[in-house]
């Protein structure tokens, strides 16, 4: 079975003083409106999802009647589950996190690494549990306005203020339709794997790697979308469970899963996509995440490898 992949889960901050860290604060009613721009590629949705009630709108609710107020549901299925029990190094990699930000705790932290991370441990859940073959994980907000044109399906963070006359089929212009899903499929059926790349490595994770290989492309991962095969899973994630650890053991800084498929890419040499900006902009389109998925994803030549001149 194919199946997107994605997550609604509201993470707890760590908190020195009123001071808060290791969260971007969103809320998973933020998630409403890109997750219906997945619903509309008619695709079998797996969301993983708190496995307790969260604050809505003055009340506390379960992820599922959330989004069943809002979405057609009939293709998702909710996967409750509890973040700490999920990812099997999560202690380690907390008490890590906690003590980088310790160091200098008025920088901005925003990301929260154990989430960030985790998204291969619910692919290992879904391959194992589910009768799941080939995942593409599609992050919930891939549709939102700063990377996708309004015209084209970009979606707002805010689901009171989203048109709902702005999405596939009434929108034909919204990229976010059955056919791009069925291309990122095709993609990760034939090569068993696949992750999206910006053209650029930020220093520190060069550095760390320049330590441990003698060549280290201008590749940078990043997680917006994520293609894993059940038949290569198991090999990766063997490999996937010591950059964890290494990294935890080693790196000086806050990481997330773009570091750690940064530093496996080096290993696995994954099929990539490369783009080189986020913006929606019409002056920055060439190259743009938003040509990649309007455009370049059809192309036969968009994948490269680490050999490939991109």
């Amino acid at each position: 079975m194919n199946c997107i992949l994605t997550a609604a889960y509201k993470v707890d901050p760590f908190c020195i003083g009123n001071h808060k860290s290791l969260s971007r604060e969103m809320e998973v009613e933020h998630y409403i409106s890109g997750i219906k721009s997945l619903v509309n590629t008619n695709s079998k949705i797996f969301i993983f999802c708190n496995d307790k009630e969260v604050s809505f709108r003055g009340e506390n609710l379960f992820v599922p009647d959330i989004y069943e107020k809002y979405l057609d549901t009939s293709n998702i299925e909710f996967v409750p589950f509890n973040l700490k029990t999920l990812v099997p190094q999560y202690n380690k990699l907390w008490e890590r996190c906690k003590n980088l930000v310790l160091r200098n705790p008025e920088k901005l932290y925003c990301w929260n690494p154990p989430l960030a991370i985790s998204r291969v441990y619910m692919m290992e859940k879904l391959f194992k549990e589910y009768n799941v073959t080939n995942i593409v994980w599609v992050d919930a907000a891939l549709s939102n306005e700063s990377y996708i044109p309004v015209v084209n399906g970009g979606t707002s963070h805010d689901f009171t203020l989203q048109n709902n006359a702005n999405y596939y089929p009434n929108n034909k212009n919204d990229i976010f339709q059955p056919k791009l899903i069925n291309r990122l499929f095709e993609i990760n059926e034939k090569f068993k794997n696949f992750i999206i790349i910006l053209q650029s490595i930020n220093q520190e994770p060069r550095f760390f790697l320049n330590t441990l290989f003698n060549n280290v492309g201008y590749f940078s991962m990043t997680g917006g979308l994520i293609g894993m095969h059940k038949e290569k899973f198991d090999t990766f994630l063997v490999e996937y469970n010591k950059a964890l650890d290494l990294f935890i053991e080693k790196y000086e800084y806050i990481f997330t899963e773009i570091e750690l498929f940064t530093y496996l890419n080096c290993i696995f040499d994954f099929a990539k996509i490369p783009f080189s900006n986020f913006s929606a902009n019409s002056d920055s389109y060439e190259g743009s995440l938003f040509e990649l998925l309007k455009e370049r994803i059809y192309d036969d030549d968009s994948v490269c490898f680490n050999n490939t001149n991109v």
